[in-house]
């Protein structure tokens, strides 16, 4: 590619340089009146000049080209940051695309509070877990002050506000609020994560609508808290954010046990929405009917909790729903599939409402699981690709089988992802291995996270996802059995397209090691798991058979990186 024609305009130039320098990185020299930049990635270069060539019949200055320029460092990396401190010093043309991309995401409120010179004194509380306490003041601002203020605010695309706010003694939001007389404190703001437990008043947290959000997360609540005021605050917040912000596509509301707070929210005009998750809420019949009359609403996150099934009977909708999630009871989720009108439903998810509460135990049919999944194959066995869910707590002394649970998930042709999350003790045979690798030929990920039965299959039966799961990455399984005798190398499968990278075995739940495990398979072991799979990495495999196993595999896979041959290696 030949050298890029140097830019000029006054006393700056931009000189865009190659061939390209070996580490692939971005190199930048400043001066008061010249800006170097060296660029090692091809595609970005290619990119500026189609850019450049396709707009020839018009000018191009300087700032067209470095605000292009600078969207391609990154705040994460310290030299990036460095860069552009260098940058934003050489002149008003430099500057504002170096601090677009600096100010663009804040983690926290004071860098635009120091700008008005707020002392922050931290006060120490030796052995205490809480956070130091900020104790700001604020005192009359100036105009100088506050266009300075502006002139930053108006640069930040991301904020997010967490608790520290609530030990600002001094109502500062409120002050700043009052100040910029109903504009908004941050007018470009696209992304917004607020703690309203931090909030004092109604008039801090309506500073921070922007007619240009997209996505916003509310921590409005705390399990067993009162929080009546905050429900209030987040309600006034819901309302106000669905008449400021029309083009709002992502919403979260985290963390909320109060059923009054969804009961009287109407969630109606946000009718553009996208994304919305509500799955730690309480919704409401009102909340889920509106969420199946949305017509842009992609993804769900929702929790059932309180809705009877007749209730969820009467929402029909979802229409270009692809993505669902669900905190509820089995029957909950088996009477909301059949009211997606969706055809492009792509995952699934299933949160178990008992599985994380330590307090319940109540006893659960698996048949219930059963029915689930098959109204998950009803509606959508043909486009689903990723199934995710958890079982409760079981006092049932049994181990079920799991392909009692899981058969209607056979069908599932495109199935790309399964993750099952449970405490319960469950058998896998051999000939189940066989049926999974057979009907998923897409899997890429298969991580059973749940208990050792009574019955595991063969490490022989690996030989099926090695033939019939060219994609697989991760596996796990609920036990693995490496004491029968493996056939000879020569019947081994010859070649394996699988790229499996991570193998992981869980064990029994009281974790005691079979007295009858015999140890003299792990080199043989070892030498057919490298065979099958070359390229994988045993990760957290129960068992003092496994710990042998995997050992012997690993000095395999050293000597393959040394260039030893499997016999020169044993």
């Amino acid at each position: 590619m030949k050298r890029m024609t140097e830019v000029a305009a006054e006393s700056e130039s931009l000189v865009l340089a190659c061939p390209p320098r070996p580490e692939g990185r971005w190199y930048i020299l400043l001066q008061p009146s010249c800006l170097r930049i060296s660029v090692s990635d091809h595609a970005t270069l290619r990119t500026l000049t189609l850019r450049m060539q396709s707009e020839a019949h018009t000018a191009l200055f300087n700032e067209d080209i470095l605000r292009e320029v600078a969207q391609h460092f990154r705040t994460s990396r310290r030299e990036d940051v460095n860069a552009l401190g260098r940058m934003a010093l050489v002149c008003r043309a430099f500057s504002d695309p170096a601090l677009d991309v600096l100010w663009r995401n804040l983690e926290s409120l004071l860098p635009l509070l120091n700008i008005l010179a707020i002392s922050v004194d931290l006060a120490d509380h030796a052995g205490d877990v809480k956070p130091p306490m900020r104790q700001a003041s604020l005192t009359c601002i100036s105009d100088a002050q506050w266009n300075r203020f502006r002139s930053y605010a108006r640069r930040v695309r991301s904020v997010q506000i967490h608790r520290y706010m609530e030990t600002l003694h001094s109502p500062v939001i409120a002050q700043l609020a009052t100040r910029s007389c109903g504009e908004p404190l941050l007018p470009s703001l696209v992304s917004l994560q607020f703690d309203l437990i931090s909030a004092k008043s109604v008039s801090e947290i309506l500073a921070f609508l922007s007619p240009l959000l997209h996505d916003v997360t509310l921590q409005v609540g705390s399990w067993g808290l009162d929080t009546s005021f905050v429900t209030d605050i987040g309600r006034d917040f819901v309302f106000a954010l669905r008449c400021a912000a029309s083009s709002l596509r992502h919403l979260t509301l985290e963390r909320f046990d109060d059923p009054d707070f969804m009961t009287h929210t109407d969630f109606t005009p946000f009718s553009e929405l996208q994304t919305l998750d509500i799955g730690r809420c309480v919704a409401s019949f009102s909340v889920l009917s509106a969420c199946a009359k949305m017509s842009s609403l992609i993804t769900l996150d929702i929790g059932l909790k309180g809705l009877t099934v007749e209730d969820i009977k009467r929402c029909h909708g979802f229409p270009v729903l692809e993505n669902l999630s669900v905190h509820s009871h089995p029957s909950q989720a088996t009477a909301l599939l059949p009211m997606l009108s969706t055809t492009v439903l792509r995952s699934f998810t299933y949160i178990d409402q008992a599985y994380h509460d330590r307090f319940l135990r109540a006893r659960q049919d698996l048949g219930n699981y059963r029915v689930m999944l098959a109204a998950l194959h009803s509606k959508s066995a043909a486009t689903i690709r990723g199934v995710y869910f958890t079982i409760a707590v079981f006092d049932d002394v049994s181990t079920p089988s799991l392909m009692s649970v899981i058969d209607p998930l056979l069908d599932f042709r495109v199935l790309e992802e399964l993750r099952i999350d449970s405490s319960l003790a469950v058998s896998v045979t051999s000939d189940d291995v066989c049926r999974m690798a057979f009907s998923w030929p897409n899997i890429q990920t298969l991580d059973f996270s749940v208990y050792q039965g009574s019955v595991s299959p063969s490490v022989y039966s690996l030989t099926e996802f090695a033939q019939w799961c060219p994609y697989l990455i991760f596996l796990k399984l609920p036990g693995l059995d490496p004491r029968p005798a493996l056939p000879p190398e020569s019947e081994w499968v010859s070649t394996s397209s699988c790229s499996l990278k991570g193998l992981c075995v869980t064990g029994r739940n009281n974790v005691s090691l079979d007295a009858h495990y015999e140890h003299g398979h792990s080199i043989a072991v070892a030498h057919f798991l490298n065979h099958l799979f070359p390229n994988m990495t045993m990760e957290h495999c129960v068992g003092k058979e496994w710990t042998d196993i995997n050992a012997v595999l690993e000095i395999l896979q050293d000597a393959a990186r040394r260039g030893y041959s499997g016999k020169q290696s044993s």
